[in-house]
C-alpha cells in the first residue's frame, strides 16, 4: 500500500491552523492566560487536534510502509546507532518536567 498524500496533506494542513491558533500566546501575559478558563481551555483542546493529527500521520504511515511488523535489519541497525536524538529529547523534556532528580 501507499501513502495517502491527502490525507497527510489535511491533517498538516490541520496542524498549521492550529499551531497558527496557539501562536497568539506570543501576545497574551501568563496572568490573562491563568485567568481565563475559556483561553485555558481553548489551548487545551488545540494542542489535543494537534497531538492527534500527529498521531494520526505516524499511524497512517506505519500501516502503509510496514511499520514494525516488517522491518529490515539493516535501517533497524542505522536507526539504533545515529536516529535517537528526537527520543533523547522527549525523555529528556518529560524528566525535566515532570520527574526531576531521576537523572538523565
Amino acid at each position: 500500500m501507499t501513502v495517502d498524500r491527502e490525507l497527510l496533506a489535511t491533517r498538516i494542513a490541520k496542524i498549521r491552523v492550529e499551531l497558527r491558533h496557539l501562536a497568539r500566546l506570543e501576545t497574551v501575559p501568563r496572568e490573562q492566560f491563568l485567568a481565563s478558563s475559556i483561553e485555558q481551555h481553548a489551548v487545551e483542546r488545540e494542542l489535543q487536534i494537534v497531538i492527534e493529527a500527529c498521531l494520526d500521520i505516524g499511524h497512517h504511515v506505519i500501516s502503509r510502509e510496514g511499520g514494525y511488523l516488517d522491518l529490515e535489519p539493516g535501517r533497524v541497525y542505522e536507526m539504533a546507532r545515529n536516529e535517537l536524538g528526537d527520543v533523547e529529547a522527549f525523555v529528556a523534556t518529560i524528566v525535566t518536567r515532570y520527574v526531576p532528580g531521576t537523572g538523565s
